[in-house]
C-alpha cells in the first residue's frame, strides 16, 4: 500500500496540472493561480495549502527560486514546465538582511531578476514542497581559489577578485588566460553560476566568508542582456542589474571541478577523545580510538583533491572544535595529520 502511494504521489507530481517535480533540486513546486499577498500572508497561504495530496507546502527560499528560471525562456523566463505564471514579483522565504521590515521577491517581467520588498507589499505565491532539507552550498577556501563541494565549481579568489576592473570583453579574455593554483581552465560565470554566490543572509558583502577578496561593486557575468549590455550582480546586498559592455566592472572567474576517482588513506589526529569528524561539512563518523588521556585518531579513505577537515567533541557543558582545509594529492599517502583545537565555547 505505502509503494501504491509513492507511485501515486509521483503519477501526480509529475504529470497533474498544478504540480512539477525538478528532479535537480527535489523540489515539487505548486503550478497553480494565486492571489497577491504580503509576506506575512504569503507564508499562511502556503502553510495552509493543500494541493495533490500534499499539505507541507511553504515557500521557496531565493536560491531556490533561481533553480526555476530558464533564461531561453523569454515568455515567462522560468522551467516551460510551469504554466500558471504572471509575469511580476513572487515572495520568496528569504528575509532582507539589511531592512528586517524587507524581503526578497524574485521578479518575471522583462528578464528573471532579484529585488527587495516591503513585507507589506502584495506580491505573488508560488509554494514549494521537499521531503528532505535544500542542500545547502558548502565552501572550502585554498590558498588563492574557493571551491563549493555540492556543485563541485571552483571560484578564483586572489586579490585581482576584488581590486581588477574591466570591460566585458576584457573579463572573458581575462578569465580565458587566468592561470590560478595550477589551473588553466577559468571562465566567466553566467547569471546564475554568479548569483549562486550570493548569501542573502549577509551584506556588505553579500557572500559567504570563505570568500576573502570580494568588492560590493557590481561583478561581470557572461549573460548577455540585449546587444549592448551584459547581466552583473552587485555583492553589496546581492540585487542583480545589467551594464553597458563598456563599463568597468569587477570579475571573478570559475571552474568546473572533476572530482577523482583515485582515493589514499590518511590519518587523523585530534586533542580530544570521542570527536565526531566532518568533511566537507558532511559528517563522516567518529573518531574514539583513545591513544592517551588526550588524543584520539582514525584512518580514513579520502579523494585526491581539496577538502576541508572539522573535528568537534561535544559535552554538556562546552564544544571543542578544531578544522583544517588540504590539497592530498598521493604524495600524502599514509600522510598524519594533525587538527588541533581552535575553538572551545562553554555553555
Amino acid at each position: 500500500m505505502k509503494q501504491l502511494s509513492l507511485l501515486l504521489l509521483l503519477h501526480l507530481t509529475l504529470f497533474s496540472d498544478n504540480l512539477f517535480y525538478d528532479a535537480s533540486t527535489k523540489l515539487t513546486i505548486a503550478d497553480n493561480n494565486s492571489p497577491k499577498l504580503s509576506w506575512y500572508e504569503a507564508q499562511e497561504y502556503c502553510y495552509t495549502l493543500k494541493l495533490g495530496g500534499i499539505d507541507e507546502w511553504r515557500l521557496p527560499t531565493m536560491s531556490e527560486m533561481v533553480s526555476f528560471e530558464d533564461r531561453a525562456n523569454t515568455q515567462t523566463f522560468l522551467k516551460k514546465e510551469l504554466h500558471h505564471t504572471k509575469r511580476y514579483d513572487y515572495w520568496s522565504a528569504t528575509q532582507d538582511a539589511m531592512v528586517k521590515e524587507y524581503a526578497w521577491s524574485q521578479g518575471l517581467m522583462y528578464k528573471a531578476y532579484n529585488h527587495t520588498h516591503n513585507k507589506r507589499d502584495k506580491k505573488y505565491v508560488r509554494c514549494v514542497y521537499s521531503k528532505e532539507p535544500s542542500v545547502q552550498p558548502f565552501y572550502v577556501k585554498y590558498k588563492d581559489v574557493v571551491v563549493e563541494k555540492r556543485e563541485n565549481l571552483m571560484f578564483q579568489d586572489n586579490q585581482d577578485a576584488k581590486s581588477k576592473t574591466v570591460n566585458f570583453k576584457e573579463a572573458k579574455e581575462y578569465c580565458h588566460k587566468l592561470r590560478v593554483q595550477g589551473y588553466d581552465d577559468w571562465q566567466l560565470p553566467d547569471i546564475k553560476i554568479l548569483r549562486s554566490l550570493v548569501d542573502y543572509e549577509r551584506f556588505s558583502p553579500a557572500i559567504d566568508d570563505a570568500f576573502e577578496h570580494t568588492s560590493v561593486q557590481s561583478y561581470y557575468s557572461s549573460t548577455l542582456y540585449g546587444k549592448d549590455s551584459a547581466e552583473s550582480i552587485g555583492f553589496n546586498n546581492g540585487i542583480d542589474g545589467h551594464i553597458n559592455k563598456t563599463q568597468l566592472q569587477h570579475v571573478r572567474c570559475y571552474r568546473r571541478v572533476t572530482p577523482s576517482k583515485e582515493s589514499i588513506k590518511i590519518s587523523l589526529f585530534f586533542n580530544y577523545d570521542n570527536a565526531t569528524l566532518y568533511i566537507d561539512g558532511k559528517k563522516w563518523g567518529k573518531l574514539n580510538t583513545l591513544l592517551d588521556d588526550y588524543q584520539t585518531s582514525g584512518d580514513i579513505n579520502i579523494s585526491l583533491g581539496i577538502h576541508h577537515f572539522k573535528i568537534q567533541r561535544k559535552s554538556d557543558t562546552e564544544v571543542v572544535s578544531g578544522s583544517i582545509t588540504l590539497k592530498l594529492t598521493k604524495a600524502d599517502e599514509g600522510k598524519v595529520i594533525n587538527v588541533l583545537a581552535s575553538e572551545k565555547k562553554s555553555f
